[in-house]
């Protein structure tokens, strides 16, 4: 459970809602997967300490943020329009699965704004399997009307196999996190996620891959294809699955603190 309230600011018309976890000097963006929300990030925010802060905002759909115009490059100006209305001109950037690909919005659209690139379990395209994957998910949760036949499946891939059981406390918060999530929402979500294909960086900060040792959702294949798309992007390898940097934060911390500081 998150010790840090959230705050909300009317930008561009949207109400976005985002958090400040710590007080150090140096400063790092984190947005979050699919389904969840900002204060996901606090044990990562614990875990690299006292010198850093982490700003966290909830993406559109997403938490308390607006689920007005779902897309992505929306997503990514909204965090733009947050930096502006903080006074931050540049931020280093960690995106999360669903938040790396926003992430790579913001590295496109606002490239002077980033100064470091952080993506976790993510992709840079969705291939033709990809998209009709995509679509049979879409279909799937606008037929049910709610995420709950396949909230199991979902925190077996986001946690390991056998977290389903809801034995661990992230576990059960991510399953009733889930079980309350929109499915109309949650389908325009996925259908902005593909929008991922129309992105394209002409340049990019120093970037840095982050691939879950177990990650089912986001196998190593694709973080090769993301790294051989990014040119001189580091690669690197965590234990845990596909969100290992809130189960698995300490080693996550790690090499971002070792990332920034070179």
């Amino acid at each position: 459970m998150t010790t840090v309230p959230a705050e909300q600011v009317a930008l561009e018309g949207v109400k976005v809602a985002y958090r400040v976890y710590g007080t150090g000097e140096h400063l790092v963006t984190c947005l979050h997967s699919l389904a969840l929300d900002g204060s996901w990030w606090e044990p990562l925010a614990d875990a690299l300490g006292p010198d850093y802060r982490v700003l966290a905002p909830d993406l559109r759909g997403h938490g308390d943020t607006a689920a007005s115009d779902l897309d992505l490059r929306a997503m990514a100006a909204d965090v733009v329009a947050l930096w502006d209305h903080l006074g931050i001109e540049t931020s280093p950037v960690v995106g999360l699965s669903m938040g790396g690909m926003v992430a790579q919005a913001l590295a496109a659209d606002a490239p002077s704004r980033v100064s470091h690139l952080v993506l976790i379990a993510t992709a840079h395209r969705f291939d033709d399997a990809a998209l009709e994957g995509a679509q049979h998910r879409i279909d799937a949760v606008l037929s049910a009307g709610s995420l709950a036949l396949m909230a199991d499946a979902l925190i077996d891939r986001w946690f390991g196999a056998g977290a389903s059981d809801l034995t661990d406390a992230r576990a059960q918060r991510a399953h009733a996190r889930l079980l309350r999530t929109d499915a109309k929402t949650h389908a325009g979500v996925l259908r902005a996620m593909t929008q991922v294909n129309d992105v394209h960086p002409h340049s990019t900060p120093p970037t840095l891959l982050i691939s879950p040792e177990d990650d089912l959702s986001t196998p190593r294949s694709t973080m090769q294809a993301l790294a051989a798309a990014y040119g001189d992007a580091r690669l690197e390898s965590v234990p845990g699955s596909h969100l290992a940097p809130l189960s698995h934060p300490e080693p996550v911390a790690a090499l971002l603190r070792d990332f920034l500081a070179s």
